[in-house]
């Protein structure tokens, strides 16, 4: 096992912003990674460049060094990124790229400990050029890459059949028919029921992934719950909107303030009005209070109307969700078996 500085076998590069006002440079075909393209892992970013003297190759490491550091992933086709990322380029020869981007994923809070900044932390090239890493041989960091590789590779197969289920049943959704509306407020129950025992699983609108992408247990919990929800209900955060966060609950809990459940239904019609929601998504929330922490305008919202469907999802449908939600329940376990082997066989 050999300890080096980074600096000594990876060559790391900081990202730039072409300039917005020279039109020339934008809305090409070539990727761009802002933290968010990052964060979401897509293969195309939102923003396109044209070509630029800076590029990166296929499969660069990149990692997010501000508001926030930690996001990590690789650059698809040639590309270029914005100044909060930093792109890592081994010598593959003593420290392989696979085997860096665990080590940086199990080292995140080292390196955000010695991040600096008042407003946003910040951790600088230099920091990361001379971070310390133990190294085995190449052949065993390529063995290691070996064992969980397999892992990963399941993993996205199965968020790919979930993607492909979740966009399918969004589109049926919009097939549903219906003859009268209702409002909100007189289709579903908004009452909070409380508890003063400990919930397993507690829920805030930090928990909330946007873009309606389900829930993150690995944010800390710390408020008090005293509302529970049950598995089918639908759970909104009040909070900023525009970020998309609801989830359709596949378990019990408390949560907090932030969130607003609805309840009432069976689980065939919860599931398709969770979908109506979200392919209505700007109709039912454009109504907010407060302009530095906009939130849902309760009031509003659950005075809107909505479609009376005369059936909830079909069998077929629901079947479709239930694999949906084995496959979600998959992914998390392998997720964790991932990160213990990480954590086991790098140092």
């Amino acid at each position: 096992m050999e300890i080096i500085k980074l600096k000594e076998n990876v060559k790391i590069i900081g990202g730039s912003t072409p300039s917005t006002k020279d039109k020339k440079l934008w809305n090409g075909n070539i990727n761009w990674y802002a933290l968010d393209d990052l964060k979401n892992n897509r293969s195309s970013t939102s923003k396109k460049i044209t070509n630029q003297r800076k590029l990166v190759n296929d499969g660069t490491l990149l990692f997010s060094v501000r508001a926030p550091i930690g996001y990590i992933g690789w650059s698809v086709g040639s590309s270029w990124f914005s100044q909060g990322i930093k792109a890592f380029i081994t010598n593959e020869d003593k420290i392989k790229k696979e085997y860096l981007f665990h080590w940086l994923k199990i080292n995140t809070n080292l390196i955000k400990s010695i991040a600096i900044g008042s407003t946003f932390k910040e951790v600088s090239k230099a920091t990361l050029e001379n971070l310390k890493i133990s190294l085995p041989a190449v052949k065993k960091q390529q063995e290691i890459i070996d064992i969980i590789k397999p892992l990963e590779k399941k993993i996205v197969i199965l968020k790919g059949m979930n993607e492909k289920v979740f966009h399918y049943l969004k589109l049926s959704s919009l097939e549903h028919k219906y003859n009268e509306t209702a409002k909100i407020k007189d289709l579903f129950l908004f009452k909070n029921t409380k508890s003063h025992n400990a919930f397993d699983l507690k829920l805030s609108t930090t928990n909330l992934k946007n873009n309606f992408k389900g829930i993150d247990l690995s944010k800390e919990q710390n408020f008090v719950a005293h509302n529970i929800f049950q598995k089918n209900d639908i759970l909104i955060s009040t909070i900023r909107t525009y970020f998309k966060k609801m989830w359709f609950s596949n378990d019990s809990g408390g949560y907090g303030a932030s969130i607003l459940k609805l309840s009432g239904l069976d689980r065939n019609k919860m599931l398709l009005y969770f979908f109506h929601f979200m392919n209505n998504w700007n109709f039912y929330t454009k109504d907010q209070i407060g302009t530095t922490m906009p939130t849902l305008n309760k009031n509003s919202f659950k005075n809107k109307e909505v479609p009376l469907f005369e059936n909830g999802f079909s069998k077929k449908e629901m079947n479709l969700y239930n694999k949906y939600e084995i496959n979600t329940l998959l992914i998390e376990k392998l997720k964790n078996n991932v990160d213990l082997l990480i954590k086991k066989l790098i140092i």
